[in-house]
């Protein structure tokens, strides 16, 4: 399991005290990151470009977010996501309080990748402007997947 340390485990806490909560049904791959309740959200905390298993209705994805979790608001979290089904991705950024938040870029889908999850490939970017519980929720035909992603405030050290 990849755990936090020091401060991050202390500001971690805190935002867990403060921030509203999420959660979501947590069945991972075995290779993939542990989940670790961190700033009120059910998600994986880790280092930057380890797979995630994201639990979804109606097929498989995987999530490979460009930067440790969690992030920090005001950072842009680039993902890449592995998706199988058909149709287009779509990926809705929810903030915290609810609101919906517009995608930096993409989907923007890939070509080739050495990434190797099932299903097509894309990649997204969002600018998380909230601290908080975001979730990134994503859809592709009948397939239904959210990823809760945990966002500290911008002044925490760490």
């Amino acid at each position: 399991m990849v755990a936090l340390g020091g401060r991050r485990a202390v500001l971690g806490l805190a935002l867990l005290l403060t921030a509203p909560g999420c959660t979501s049904p947590a069945e991972l791959d075995p290779d993939a990151a542990q989940v670790t309740t961190t700033g009120g959200c059910d998600t994986p905390a880790g280092a930057a470009l380890e797979p995630v298993e994201v639990p979804a209705d109606g097929g498989t994805v995987t999530a490979l977010p460009f930067a440790d979790l969690p992030v920090r608001e005001g950072e842009e979290l680039k993902v890449v996501w592995r998706v199988t089904g058909q149709g287009e991705l779509q990926v809705t950024p929810v903030r915290p309080d609810g609101s919906e938040a517009a995608l930096a870029f993409g989907p923007r889908a890939h070509g080739s990748s050495s990434f190797p999850a099932p299903g097509d490939e894309w990649g997204t970017g969002v600018l998380l402007d909230a601290p908080g519980c975001w979730e990134l929720r994503v859809t592709r035909g009948d397939l239904g997947a959210t990823l809760p992603v945990p966002v500290l405030p911008a002044g925490d050290g760490g």
